[in-house]
């Protein structure tokens, strides 16, 4: 009994291990494609940001945020006339030792923008 109970903890905790490669992949492949990206293609692709902040320049920024405990991405991106010109992205994952960085919380944010 202890023994399938532990048995089935362990097997939930793993539930969606088998994603993060891909989720990781995600993440690589759209890197490139975000320079250039207009707001609306944003919007569209990946849902409405955590938030919109604009500077008294006139360059703005958006901001993506995915979290699941203590584990997040958020990803800043720089709009100069309603397009990014560049982005920053921090993450971590401390929840979970297979997940090194937890990069593949950003490939989840932008995964409907991958063509």
């Amino acid at each position: 009994m202890t023994i399938s109970l532990g048995l089935a903890v362990v097997v939930l905790s793993c539930r969606g291990y088998d994603t993060i490669p891909a989720q990781e992949a995600d993440w690589n492949l759209i890197q490139p494609e975000l320079a250039g990206m207009s707001s609306a293609e944003l919007w569209r692709c990946a849902g409405p940001p955590l938030r919109e902040e604009t500077s008294p320049s006139g360059v703005s920024a958006i901001i993506y945020r995915y979290a699941d405990l203590k584990n997040f991405c958020q990803v800043t991106l720089v709009l100069e006339r309603g397009k990014v010109r560049d982005f920053s992205a921090d993450h971590s994952a401390p929840e979970f030792f297979w997940l090194v960085d937890g990069s593949n919380y950003c490939g989840r944010i932008f995964k409907g923008c991958i063509r």
